[in-house]
């Protein structure tokens, strides 16, 4: 958490964050240096060779983008001092681009190929489409954040750092050579990334069915719930990531009909709630979690029926003061315009 503090440097929190941030965000690459190692020795023990090639392949590219995106390329930027001219720039956008495809993208292809691999009964699993789609997405995304870089680095040196982030540094900064050919640069690979993740898609959807005897869908673990097989793991995210939706939903439909004092948005928000509640009974009754999870979701089902009116009462209290404080420097001001104008 520490580690995220070079996100609250210029949001209004305390100077302290200066130092917290820049401190532990510095050293980050620490541990992703550490996986890193981990994947060479590993890659080196199997002299590159896994039954399930592409999960393997995959895995390695996280350890390497995730070190690279997250780490050498957040490095460069994380400390207050450059921060401070290089937030919102594309440069911040060519971090984010290499660290979330490094630290994540890459995770969850490896993952695709597992569970998917593991599903269909294909223990090994090899070919040239991954290989292609492997080769072509990482060069499309270092091209793309290559040329972010560029374009992110001429506008934090003539737009923030010379022009003094002011609205004509801004306007001349769209006609600089460097940043327009970057830009264009970006457009290129992002469309060579993109024509490669249909490839990946094809690749995953194609991976062949065999029959093999597969254990039970429902084997108990001896812990009260059930062992995640790899269709029930697929169902059941995607019952939470639906149920996550739908409270999204009635927080946002809520806060409106508070606002607008809106009937059909209070409607709108019971259904939302009502999707939220039947969503929660499913996960319960139908999927393989344990009981104790199980339990936490329905318990933070029925939270949301206390958490957003409490919350919107305190908030309520909290900025009562200040209404009540503005009220009289507006009746000042009333009374002055009166005056003016009587005269």
């Amino acid at each position: 958490i520490l580690g995220l503090g070079h996100h609250y440097f210029w949001i209004g929190t305390p100077r302290y964050w200066f130092a917290i941030g820049g401190f532990f965000s510095a050293l980050e690459p620490l541990p992703l240096l550490g996986m890193v190692v981990h994947a060479v020795y590993d890659a080196g023990e199997r002299h590159l060779q896994a039954a399930n090639r592409p999960a393997f392949f995959w895995t390695l590219a996280e350890a390497f983008g995730n070190f690279v995106g997250a780490g050498v390329w957040g490095f460069m930027m994380t400390l207050p001092q450059i921060n401070l001219y290089s937030h919102g720039t594309q440069w911040t956008a060519s971090h984010g681009h290499f660290a979330f495809w490094g630290a994540y993208g890459c995770g969850v292809i490896a993952v695709l190929y597992l569970a998917i691999g593991e599903h269909r009964g294909c223990r090994e699993l090899d070919g040239r489409a991954w290989k292609w789609s492997f080769a072509l997405l990482n060069t499309g995304m270092i091209g793309m954040a290559g040329a972010l870089l560029v374009a992110g680095i001429d506008q934090a040196f003539y737009e923030r750092a010379i022009g003094g982030s002011t609205w004509n540094a801004f306007l001349s900064m769209q006609g600089r050579p460097w940043f327009n050919e970057s830009m264009w640069a970006r457009t290129v690979f992002g469309l060579l990334f993109a024509g490669e993740f249909a490839v990946l898609v094809y690749d995953l959807v194609a991976i062949p069915r065999h029959r093999i005897a597969h254990a039970p869908a429902r084997a108990s673990d001896g812990g009260g719930g059930w062992i995640m097989k790899p269709d029930a793991m697929v169902d059941t995210a995607l019952l939470l990531r639906a149920m996550a939706t739908a409270a999204g939903a009635y927080g946002l439909c809520y806060c409106a009909a508070r606002m607008d004092q809106s009937a059909a948005l209070r409607v709108a928000g019971l259904i939302c709630y009502a999707v939220l509640v039947a969503l929660a009974i499913a996960i319960a009754l139908a999927t393989p979690l344990h009981f104790g999870w199980k339990a936490l979701v329905v318990a933070s089902a029925a939270a949301y029926l206390v958490i957003l009116p409490a919350t919107w009462r305190y908030l309520t209290r909290l900025h009562q003061g200040e209404l009540d404080a503005s009220r009289p420097a507006e009746h000042s001001a009333r009374a002055g315009s009166r005056m003016f104008c009587g005269a």
